[in-house]
């Protein structure tokens, strides 16, 4: 993950990674994860990265967490359909990783129900701020960009058109379509002069030509 590093720092890093396994697994009672096992998992997290900061240098660590965190991992998923540059992915998880350290995890355990209505709504106050800034970064028409390449249905719509051996602009022509029949759609489910089966009608006839 960190070309170059010394088999003296690797070795280490290695038993700083067991030893944090370890730590992660005990937090189980019996198979299953106690109801602070959030906070505890994101403590041993802060604890792991101290740890490795404390054997790197500065610049090593720096492509470390570039590499190997939790928050350059999520990145790269999102960015999968993203022609990014190395200094934009660089910029962007500066961004994400300060927004990460600022809020922590959004649930306090798997499965469980999220934060209170309003550290929900300072999240999505936070979030709006967070995308100011890479708006700022990237520009206007490189963050129109970056949002469509995060959209769900245009990384799995590139997959496939990459897996098809299409021409990559059929990627933006096909999700063109979806962009607009979804707007068509939502028209038609708001259009309160329509009966429900002219409605029906009508959005048997948009599936038909989308």
């Amino acid at each position: 993950q960190v070309p170059g590093l010394a088999d003296e720092k690797i070795s280490q890093l290695e038993k700083i990674q067991q030893s944090f396994n370890e730590r992660r697994n005990a937090l189980q009672q019996n198979g299953t994860l106690p109801p602070d096992f959030g906070e505890k998992y994101a403590a041993l997290q802060k604890i792991q990265h101290d740890e490795v900061a404390s054997v790197l240098s500065p610049q090593e660590l720096e492509d470390y967490d570039l590499r190997a965190s939790p928050v350059a991992n999520s990145l790269r998923n999102q960015l999968g359909a993203f022609d990014v540059t190395e200094q934009e992915f660089r910029t962007l998880f500066a961004i994400k990783q300060a927004y990460n350290d600022r809020l922590g995890p959004l649930y306090t355990t798997v499965g469980s129900a999220p934060r209170s209505p309003e550290e929900m709504r300072a999240r999505a106050e936070t979030q709006k701020q967070q995308d100011g800034e890479i708006q700022a970064a990237l520009g206007d028409a490189r963050y129109a960009e970056y949002q469509r390449a995060s959209d769900f249905n245009y990384r799995q719509t590139s997959q496939l058109v990459a897996r098809l051996q299409l021409p990559p602009e059929t990627t933006n022509q096909v999700y063109a379509v979806q962009q607009d029949m979804q707007q068509r759609v939502r028209a038609l489910q708001t259009d309160r002069t329509l009966t429900p089966a002219t409605r029906t009608q009508h959005l048997a006839a948009l599936a038909d030509e989308a």
